[in-house]
């Protein structure tokens, strides 16, 4: 399984000035059920570390890389108990290419978003943006990091893994080991491990792979590899 992930610095900035993309289907397509749903997905989120859902509600915002113009991305949000999923697909307009956007996301399920506010749990939800559209399998896509609130300054990636219940897992980068943790929830059912990455420490400005393994009974699993475009 391979994704692509273009990681591009946003500075500090009032989320209200950037440009907002609005979904293609409107409402969006969402669902919130009585009992757990599995996509069956390894990969489930991938976000800047440490963003978090305010009290305004979910604020989506993405970096367009310079080469995704004139196509469609998809915006795939999920909870951790897998009650909660939603999608929504966006067209990309070349003039917008390179820069920070909006996505909107109008949700007709605010009380599920007012509720994640006052949730002690900081991996309640999480995101992924994909190049192309939704109907695609996850496998295929190409992924960009997503935030949720005031874009990040740092460089921190955190990955959202279904391991199925391994005991760890662990990342192979740039010649280094990062140990995953546990999601911070009670309970896991879409994802439960995260791996955070910081890419200033790889110190290159080309591609690098990034392999993950998770453990389970003291062997390895099989990998997902994901290439990291600082």
């Amino acid at each position: 399984m391979i994704f692509i992930l273009f990681l591009i610095p946003v500075h500090a900035q009032d989320i209200a000035s950037f440009s907002s993309l609005s979904p293609d289907e409107d409402p969006i397509i969402e669902e919130l059920r009585s009992s757990p749903a599995i996509s069956g997905a390894r990969v489930v989120g991938i976000m800047r570390a440490d963003t978090k859902v305010t009290d305004v509600g979910p604020d989506f915002l993405l970096r367009i890389p310079a080469d995704w113009t004139h196509d469609v991305v998809c915006l795939r949000v999920v909870s951790v108990d897998a009650l909660y999923e939603a999608r929504a697909s966006y067209q990309v307009p070349e003039h917008y290419a390179g820069q920070t956007v909006r996505l909107r996301f109008d949700s007709n399920k605010p009380h599920f978003w007012d509720a994640l506010v006052h949730r002690s749990e900081e991996d309640a939800v999480t995101a992924l943006v994909a190049k192309g559209s939704c109907d695609l399998p996850r496998e295929q896509a190409l992924a960009i990091p997503i935030e949720i609130g005031a874009p990040a300054e740092h460089s921190r990636v955190t990955v959202f893994l279904n391991t199925f219940r391994s005991e760890e897992a662990f990342v192979i980068w740039n010649g280094g080991e990062i140990e995953c943790e546990p999601v911070n929830a009670s309970i896991r059912t879409a994802f439960d491990m995260r791996c955070t990455v910081d890419l200033k420490a790889g110190g290159s400005s080309s591609a690098s792979d990034l392999l993950i393994y998770p453990v389970r009974a003291g062997e390895l699993g099989l990998p997902m590899t994901a290439r990291l475009h600082p």
